[in-house]
């Protein structure tokens, strides 16, 4: 088992009890050399009016005084966790094997709560639509626009549905199903998977959207733990995802991975060229059709042209 460090000041308190108090959210932040970034996700989560909550911060080894600034902040309510830097899904998997809240949220080291109400509309939320395990909400980015486009909202989604929709949406998990659906950790592979998990809760009919905005969203030219670029493995992440999806579950993926392909080429290689570097576009479901409809078209005419020259 991998070596980890767990800090937390007053570990008297009562909250640190599984017995005698109940854990509504469990947040985790995954950090990587991001100390003036983090600072304001952690701020926004102490912010917050509703309080039933813990904060797991899950530093991956940083060297400019991340891990420092985490330990500084450490209390009965934010914990820290100390971790190889193995990647961003060992880290939320680790971050999600250590909470004891009933839902968990994801909140990225570079994105904030939108306001200081967040906690508690979130758990209006979850509680009406308690037996649904991951609910997928939708973020804004720093000048209040939205850059998540669900195409439908509130009741459980099919897989085509999901990927019709737009966007970057962030999980709201219940943590009983996280905890036998992690996200996968692949040696050498160092992004999140997170395509994999709403994949997974897709084809299970174990998700919904909803419209409400969670999250003020960045993406600051690295949307990886690793501070990577956003599409440096996008190809071998989305191949690697296909694989693990097939083995569980069979041709199912096949009947949608087209489709899948489309929105992941949309949301990770043509952002930087539709929009300008390290904004987000959102990219409609006809956009959607359309390109799929064109992708389809392209070995027709290849067939058209090969018949034509075989016959002359």
């Amino acid at each position: 088992m991998e070596s980890c460090a767990f800090l937390m000041k007053n570990t008297a308190s009562p909250l640190n009890s599984r017995v005698t108090v109940k854990i509504y959210f469990s947040i985790i932040t995954p950090v990587l050399n991001r100390r003036i970034l983090v600072g304001r996700a952690v701020r926004s989560v102490l912010e917050q009016s509703f309080k039933n909550y813990e904060h797991i911060l899950v530093d991956n080894g940083s060297t400019d005084g991340t891990y420092e600034f985490c330990q500084s902040v450490a209390s009965e309510k934010v914990k820290v966790l100390l971790c190889p830097d193995k990647g961003v899904a060992y880290a939320r998997n680790m971050g999600i094997r250590a909470a004891l809240g009933r839902r968990v949220i994801i909140l990225d080291s570079d994105n904030q709560f939108a306001s200081s109400e967040t906690l508690f509309d979130l758990y209006n939320l979850s509680e009406k639509f308690i037996d649904v395990p991951v609910v997928l909400t939708s973020n804004i980015d720093e000048d209040g626009k939205p850059v998540s486009k669900p195409f439908k909202v509130d009741s459980l989604i099919s897989l085509r549905e999901y990927l019709g929709s737009s966007g970057e949406f962030t999980p709201m998990v219940d943590r009983s199903w996280y905890a036998v659906n992690l996200h996968p950790e692949i040696p050498g592979i160092i992004n999140e998977f997170s395509l994999y998990v709403f994949i997974q809760a897709a084809i299970t009919e174990d998700m919904m959207l909803s419209s409400y905005k969670a999250q003020i969203y960045r993406t600051l030219g690295e949307d990886r733990v690793c501070n990577k670029k956003i599409n440096d493995s996008a190809s071998y992440e989305l191949s690697t995802c296909y694989s693990l999806l097939l083995q569980r579950y069979g041709d199912i993926v096949v009947r949608e991975s087209i489709l899948t392909y489309v929105e992941w080429l949309l949301k990770s290689s043509l952002y930087s060229r539709l929009c300008g570097k390290g904004k987000v576009k959102m990219v409609s479901r006809r956009d959607l059709v359309f390109t799929t409809w064109l992708i389809g078209l392209i070995p027709r005419l290849f067939i058209a042209k090969f018949i034509l020259w075989f016959k002359n």
